[in-house]
């Protein structure tokens, strides 16, 4: 049968801003779910609505029939259910408070070309490429976030930031993010950054290697410190 738990939050004594904060975060995700909850809203959207201080619900329109074939398209509303990111977007992934990761489709079959975009629905950076993963660094992510991005057809990884300006000279053919750690390949060596991404360690390929997840690599072998 079905499964499911039931939870209550209660104060003894002095509550924290910290602790209003985290509990009204958690209350406007509730209330923006039951806004999402209507006849013909299948439960696995209504799951998938991601919601933020802004209260904006990620909403889609399933099986529209577009250039020959059916599609469905995402988009966001907010709780007095108008739109705020039209429904245009094949992929829409939420970053932070103010940016999206989106995805859009020149042809049947073909992987999504993604962008960031803002709250306005502005292109920060351009619909260009095959793969824009966040890397969020220990400072200022919100104002100033990362991403590792690799054009389609492009075998080369490079960092920037959302006005899409280049944060490193020299673009990487793999990366690994593990631990709190971005590691980067280039020729014959993983060079390891921190949160910071200021530069740790380099090391020879050949002494490193990456296994469920975690990074085993000899000190002795490291080329700088």
């Amino acid at each position: 049968g079905y499964c499911s738990d039931m939870t209550r939050t209660v104060a003894v004594g002095y509550v924290t801003d910290e602790m209003e904060k985290v509990y009204n975060t958690v209350l406007q995700a509730q209330l923006a779910g039951l806004a999402a909850t209507r006849a013909g809203v299948p439960g696995r959207d209504i799951d998938a609505a991601s919601v933020c201080a802004d209260g904006l619900i990620r909403w889609c329109q399933g099986s529209v029939y577009c250039d020959g074939h059916y599609k469905t398209f995402y988009g966001y509303i907010n709780l007095e259910n108008k739109e705020v990111i039209p429904c245009v977007y094949q992929t829409l992934i939420r970053y932070g408070y103010e940016l999206f990761i989106a995805g859009i489709t020149k042809c049947y079959g073909a992987n999504p070309l993604k962008g960031i975009i803002n709250k306005q629905n502005e292109v920060l950076v351009p619909f260009e490429y095959e793969i824009i993963e966040p890397w969020t660094t220990e400072k200022d992510f919100e104002e100033n976030p990362i991403f590792v991005v690799r054009k389609n057809k492009n075998t080369s990884y490079k960092l920037i930031n959302k006005a899409n300006e280049a944060i490193f000279d020299e673009s990487f053919e793999c990366y690994k993010m593990i631990s709190g750690k971005l590691w980067i390949k280039i020729a014959e060596k993983w060079i390891r950054y921190n949160l910071s991404l200021c530069k740790e360690k380099e090391y020879h390929v050949d002494n490193v290697h990456f296994i469920n997840g975690l990074a085993y690599y000899d000190e002795e072998g490291a080329l700088t410190s």
